[in-house]
């Protein structure tokens, strides 16, 4: 799983996840699972390109936070 982070200046940073064997149900899923983390604000999933961009607040996770729930639930 590879991840690029950016900042942004509202306090909060954006992290885009790469996932393999993505298909349409399991996007709405990770979607929905990712939501319910304290401190993500939105969550878009391209299943075409197998990719996951997570807009989140910093001062609630971190990339390894995220990447790691990422493995129990992908």
């Amino acid at each position: 799983m590879k991840s690029v982070i950016g900042q942004r200046s509202d306090r909060t940073a954006d992290a885009i996840f790469s996932l393999f064997h993505l298909h349409c149900v399991s996007c709405s899923d990770i979607e929905k699972k990712l939501m319910k983390l304290t401190g993500v604000r939105h969550v878009a999933v391209d299943y075409a390109a197998n990719a996951v961009l997570v807009n989140y607040d910093p001062d609630w996770l971190s990339v390894e936070d995220i990447r790691e729930f990422l493995m129990k639930i992908a």
